[in-house]
């Protein structure tokens, strides 16, 4: 795990420091309109600070922007290490991959707080990458986080699966799971409607986590 960086400050609830406070209200300014959509001036107004500030610490608008780009990188590459460290000890069993699997889907869905918000805000800055990528962040963002990633997830569904999927059609169930997480991740609001969920914590997670795994033993018939 990175210790250090605003990003890992701002989800350590850290944000005093007039650089972690131009990165925080960069983040949200990016996510709400981004990178074409966002001002520089808007960002320093949220951030509570002179608009030479953002110079000063950052350069300007787009190196502030390709640093978020690489703390998302950095943070995402180390929460999925002890993952990576875990599969080693896998080897060919199904239960051990499926129980993998499950726990490396389920870390990409958080409880309700300040942080699942800031996430949220970087998952729409990915958004907006894919559909324009107008500063070619996104090339970044895919072959640091997503295709490691989803060859990660495809590895375990080739092993949970004692090998019958094929390789490409385990590279479309890995895309669709995490597809999926990204959509129920932004829309999350939306779902606690849909089930009349006050709150979104730990017994909610569980209740995701087993019919995950229900489904994971249903399609593969574990």
């Amino acid at each position: 795990m990175i210790k250090d960086g605003c990003l890992v400050d701002i989800l350590n609830g850290v944000c005093k420091e007039p650089r972690t406070r131009i990165f925080k209200a960069a983040i949200e300014e990016f996510a709400q309109r981004s990178y074409m959509g966002a001002r520089t001036r808007a960002i320093a107004a949220k951030a509570k600070v002179n608009h030479a500030a953002i110079s000063y610490y950052f350069g300007g608008k787009n190196s502030l922007y390709m640093e978020i780009i690489s703390q998302i990188t950095d943070l995402v590459s180390s929460y999925n290490k002890p993952f990576e460290e875990r599969y080693l000890e896998v080897g060919d069993n199904p239960a051990a991959a499926k129980e993998l699997l499950v726990d490396f889907i389920m870390s990409k869905v958080a409880p309700e707080s300040e942080i699942t918000d800031i996430w949220r805000c970087l998952l729409l800055i990915i958004i907006h990458e894919e559909i324009g990528d107008r500063t070619g962040a996104y090339e970044i963002l895919y072959k640091k986080i997503f295709e490691p990633s989803l060859d990660f997830t495809k590895k375990l569904i080739s092993v949970v699966s004692c090998n019958a999927i094929s390789d490409e059609n385990a590279k479309i169930m890995a895309h669709m799971l995490f597809g999926q997480i990204q959509i129920f991740n932004y829309s999350r609001i939306s779902f606690k409607r849909t089930m009349a969920w006050k709150s979104f914590e730990e017994s909610e997670i569980l209740i995701l986590r087993e019919n995950l795994e229900a489904i994971i033993k249903k399609t593969f018939n574990l």
